[in-house]
């Protein structure tokens, strides 16, 4: 089987939420099913998790997509897959868009993705594995959720609990400022200074937006046709693990609904040195599942 590993790529959208480019990396060619992953909030657009798994694709031949969200910090091709530690990040402020965010999720796997594909996601971008599970049942045939911060209003909290300053700011100019650290999403940062790297501006409005469309996961049940495994700790410094264990019990699904409690995956720091084997442990037994039932 030949695979062909893409170089850097937008695509273009143009729909109510504007006019944009999305830039997206992928293998081609390869086995199925393929694998769909996306990072989190605070994370780069080469996020460790992607990077990993785009590697474990590589390895064995399989398909592979995964993206950079417009409507997020992750604007041009240099925010993307930032991966030389000696060259910083360009200190960019970007506005945080709920809309947007989800859309472009949903817009790269109608433009890239073929076929049966497991979706991998984490932390606040757990929403859009969510969504693309329900809106595609034909073609998800596995789904993985990594430490999923499903509730945002029990996220803010925690944050302002970590950094109260934030609180602050955020009551008083209606915004609060997060850094796009992916070991260390809630780094200090001095409360009357701009942050030292690249953050993405959280608005009101946009928190607003994001409670309001969370009844669809948090007050009805999720219905999916495909397997799921979440994985979570209860060690995770930011989401405490009444988050995970509710969207188990909220998910409606034909097949196995699991969930794994694993210590030090999710937003603990160092995280990478730790977690990922379990990871691919995890991906790789969706991969056996998704076969046998799809293929």
């Amino acid at each position: 089987m030949s695979i062909t590993v893409e170089p850097l790529s937008p695509i273009a959208v143009d729909n109510a939420l504007g006019i944009r480019s999305i830039w997206t990396k992928s293998i081609t060619g390869g086995k199925g099913p393929g694998i769909f992953a996306a990072g989190g909030l605070g994370s780069h657009g080469w996020a460790n998790r992607q990077k990993i798994i785009h590697d474990f694709c590589l390895a064995h031949q399989r398909g592979f997509v995964s993206f950079a969200n417009s409507g997020m910090h992750h604007t041009t091709r240099d925010h993307f897959f930032h991966t030389d530690k000696d060259k910083p990040v360009p200190n960019v402020v970007t506005s945080f868009n709920w809309e947007r965010w989800i859309d472009d999720g949903v817009q790269v796997f109608k433009q890239k993705c073929k076929g049966p594909q497991i979706v991998v996601v984490n932390s606040f971008l757990s929403e859009i594995g969510i969504h693309l599970a329900s809106m595609f049942p034909d073609q998800v045939a596995g789904l993985i959720v990594i430490a999923p911060a499903v509730d945002p209003k029990a996220l803010i909290e925690r944050h302002f609990k970590l950094r109260p300053h934030d609180r602050k700011r955020f009551e008083e100019k209606g915004y609060f400022d997060y850094p796009m650290a992916a070991l260390d999403p809630f780094a200090a940062t001095p409360p009357n200074e701009k942050a030292s790297q690249p953050y993405i501006r959280i608005t009101k409005e946009e928190v607003e937006k994001a409670i309001a469309f969370k009844p669809f996961i948090q007050d009805s049940g999720i219905w999916v046709n495909c397997p799921v495994s979440i994985l979570y700790s209860e060690k995770d410094p930011v989401v405490l693990p009444e988050g995970p264990k509710g969207l188990a019990k909220r998910i409606i699904s034909p097949y196995d609904v699991e969930l794994h409690d694993i210590d030090n995956i999710g937003h603990a720091a160092k995280e990478e040195d730790t977690n990922y084997p379990a990871m691919l442990h995890h991906l790789e037994r969706m991969i056996a599942k998704a076969s046998r039932l799809r293929l």
